[in-house]
């Protein structure tokens, strides 16, 4: 029966071999390689590889050419690792690459140049890390780059940081800790046509985000934001479980 059962998986999922899994999607070839514990960006796959899930691993650094033995790869996910590095040249010799998810992992910073030279980029996902210290200046390079997900990053501050992406037409910040956002965070977005500002519990109900509503709207780009009334409900309910914690951890000592 166990045979029988891994028959069919082949069929339907295609080759297993190692830790990954080889299938194709919509005839391109795919190598799923999750959950194997991996330290390195390495894996033995095909050259002809065109996705490739590298997530949930425990990768924490990419070096430069990381990802040389797949040189036609567009697809590319290292989620939920443990990246806390990443070398400038990490993502060198992928001229197809389109869409990279570093998502749930612990970025603070990057050279804002890593993907530069990856021209076909056009989607890119760090949400869910550490950019709390991003200070006002751009963050990142990419001249095609067209979709940004920086949801739950904590990020603070908006200044410049997006002044050298002038294809960007999606940007999801929400989750965040910003305070304030001014419409000149996002005068050299051109092209943009969507944001995203729910569940920043910091943000201030003022006349500043007001006039980025309204530059919004002269601008016809769609936003996603939120009621100040649940934003203020959200920072009671935080301050309540800080007060909470801090009671056990006094009661832990006592």
């Amino acid at each position: 029966m166990k045979a029988i059962t891994v028959i069919i998986f082949t069929i339907l999922c295609g080759s297993v071999a190692g830790n990954c899994v080889f299938s194709r999607v919509n005839f391109r070839e795919k190598a799923t390689c999750r959950r194997g514990k991996l330290i390195e960006a390495y894996v033995s796959v095909k050259s002809t590889t065109e996705i490739l899930d590298l997530s949930h691993n425990s990768i924490s650094t990419l070096k430069d050419n990381s990802f040389y033995y797949v040189p036609i790869v567009m697809n590319l996910s290292l989620a939920h690792n443990t990246i806390h590095t990443i070398f400038l040249d990490a993502f060198s010799g992928l001229p197809h690459l389109k869409m990279l998810n570093l998502s749930h992992n612990y970025l603070e910073t990057f050279d804002k140049r890593i993907v530069e030279r990856n021209t076909a980029l056009t989607v890119l996902d760090v949400s869910e890390n550490n950019f709390i210290n991003l200070n006002g200046e751009p963050f990142l390079i990419s001249s095609s780059l067209e979709e940004l997900y920086m949801k739950n990053a904590k990020l603070v501050h908006l200044v410049e940081i997006f002044n050298d992406l002038p294809k960007l037409r999606t940007l999801d910040l929400s989750g965040n800790l910003l305070f304030s956002v001014n419409p000149p965070s996002f005068f050299t977005l051109n092209h943009l046509k969507f944001v995203n500002l729910q569940h920043n519990v910091y943000l201030k109900c003022d006349s500043t985000l007001q006039n980025l509503i309204e530059w919004f709207t002269k601008r016809d780009i769609d936003y996603e934001s939120f009621k100040c009334g649940e934003s203020i409900a959200q920072i009671d309910r935080v301050m309540i479980l800080c007060r909470l914690m801090y009671r056990r951890v006094r009661h832990s000592i006592h």
